[in-house]
């Protein structure tokens, strides 16, 4: 007698079913799909941009041999970029998964609501106060912001832990995004009082980018960047064994605002990349914690560099920030899951207990 093919859990959306593969074959299928997704995009993203590279010559130029204009662009301009791309949209994504089994609604996106906003307060009072040069990567302004992430994390969990009510979830992400949209509307008023803040406050006013990016800026970040990465990590583990109590809270809360806080300083603020990159790895193994965030991670990644890249390609020379793109892509995804957690309840994924 055959066996009937393996299904979602109840009233969760269709996940990656393969006949024969129990829970832990598919959360590996996805998550090495998912890594080759990633992969592509990492490619993609050293040959295309103002100039096209061919693969023969990206790889020549990786060693260091071949044309040295070519060699100059990738090693110094794109290799940077990338490699920042990919730690910093897996960090985001991460923190993204965390926060969605925290809180228990897949709505919530920590570059959308008040950590980031808060987290990108104390960037913008500093540079108010003592003006643009010399801001971005100081120890006192990693610091502040981190701090605001964690205040912004704290109430935003607080809230979100006590409204039982899909719809009130729903609501809480409308109402972190017009939080965010605030802080964007004070970067705006900032930026009128102080034009030299202007490059700053665009990446912390909520359209983060990459352009910009150098080997030196890299020596602060992706250390800060991958101890968050460990911390939530950590957290979903205990998501996965122990449930959603303290010990799970306190670590998750810890590595999200790391990452919030890291990225905000030395990037800026990228909206939506947690909640598509949670939607992407919920609709692929389901609503468990652990295989959620083991996929999150690399699509996260490519999300962030697959934006990256169109902002590049979409007018050139001319760059646009990934995070007006993201902005662009995310906000009908966030409507589109707002309805859903209002329709389907606590049966969607990230809702109820933690598993």
């Amino acid at each position: 007698m055959d066996r009937p093919a393996p299904s979602s859990p109840a009233g969760a959306p269709p996940s990656l079913v393969v006949p024969g593969v129990g829970a832990i074959g598919r959360t590996l299928i996805a998550a090495v799909l998912a890594t080759l997704v990633a992969v592509l995009a990492v490619v993609l993203s050293l040959m295309l941009g103002a100039a096209t590279i061919a693969p023969g010559e990206m790889i020549a130029a990786l060693s260091g041999r071949g044309d040295p204009r070519t060699v100059l662009v990738v090693q110094e301009l794109r290799v940077p970029r990338t490699v920042l791309a990919l730690v910093a949209g897996a960090a985001v994504a991460g923190a993204g998964s965390v926060l969605q089994a925290l809180g228990r609604s897949p709505v919530l996106d920590p570059g959308a609501s008040g950590p980031v906003v808060l987290a990108a307060l104390p960037c913008l009072l500093l540079s108010l106060v003592g003006g643009a040069s010399g801001l971005r990567g100081t120890p006192l302004l990693l610091v502040l912001a981190v701090l605001g992430a964690a205040l912004g994390v704290t109430a935003l969990l607080l809230i979100a832990r006590r409204l039982r009510s899909p719809a009130g979830r729903a609501a809480l992400a409308g109402g972190g995004l017009a939080l965010f949209g605030a802080g964007y509307l004070a970067w705006l008023a900032a930026r009128r009082l102080d034009p030299g803040i202007a490059d700053l406050g665009r990446h912390w006013g909520g359209l983060g980018g990459l352009d910009g990016t150098t080997a030196p800026s890299l020596w602060w970040i992706l250390p800060l960047l991958s101890v968050g990465v460990v911390l939530l990590l950590v957290a979903s583990v205990l998501l996965a064994m122990l449930g959603d109590g303290l010990p799970a809270v306190m670590i998750g809360v810890a590595g999200i605002s790391v990452v919030v806080g890291t990225a905000t300083v030395g990037i800026g603020s990228f909206a939506f990349v947690g909640l598509l990159a949670g939607a992407l790895a919920a609709a692929a193994v389901g609503p468990g914690n652990l295989g959620r965030m083991l996929c999150a991670l690399p699509l996260g990644a490519a999300v962030l560099l697959l934006s990256d890249l169109v902002g590049r390609l979409i007018a050139v020379p001319v760059e646009h920030p990934a995070g007006l793109v993201l902005l662009v892509v995310g906000l009908p995804v966030l409507g589109v899951l707002a309805l859903l957690t209002v329709l389907r309840g606590p049966a969607f994924p990230c809702e109820g207990r933690a598993t």
